[in-house]
């Protein structure tokens, strides 16, 4: 255990292991069937199937969550299509396959570029919250020394 640095309870726990802890993942699938009478005498028969499936997360686990990955390399690939399809749409005769290609390709080397970044920014704070552990006593956030 680690001292908390504000409070110098012993009562502390990494951020990692009450995150875990404290999230619930759901997955449950129920079906059922029933047979049914009408006050004239008609019978009808019913079958049913459902499924849940999700995460059940504490207010503690939220607290104590990870940092949200980016999610941007999608992006650059739709952004390519859409910018395709409209000048092929809005200047047919003027538009040449070599430029659409070449303009997708500025577009994806931007979107690499900037999801390279995001993806070192997030690595960062990833490795931060790795170190960090909580105080159970006053709910201080700290990276032990």
């Amino acid at each position: 255990m680690k001292k908390c640095p504000k409070c110098e309870s012993d009562n502390t726990c990494k951020l990692s292991q009450i995150y875990e802890s404290s999230t619930l993942v759901v997955d449950t699938k129920t079906s059922s069937s029933g047979i049914g009478l009408s006050s004239r005498g008609n019978m009808g028969v019913g079958i049913g199937n459902s499924s849940t499936s999700g995460t059940i997360k504490s207010v503690m686990s939220l607290k104590c969550a990870p940092p949200e990955e980016p999610s941007h390399a999608k992006e650059g690939w739709s952004i390519f299509i859409v910018i395709s399809i409209l000048s092929l749409i809005l200047f047919p005769s003027n538009v040449s396959i070599p430029i659409v290609v070449l303009s997708g390709a500025i577009i994806i080397g931007i979107f690499a570029y900037i999801t390279k970044n995001e993806m070192e920014e997030y690595q960062e704070e990833y490795d931060t919250w790795e170190k960090q552990w909580i105080c159970n006593r006053c709910g201080y956030i700290f990276i032990p020394k």
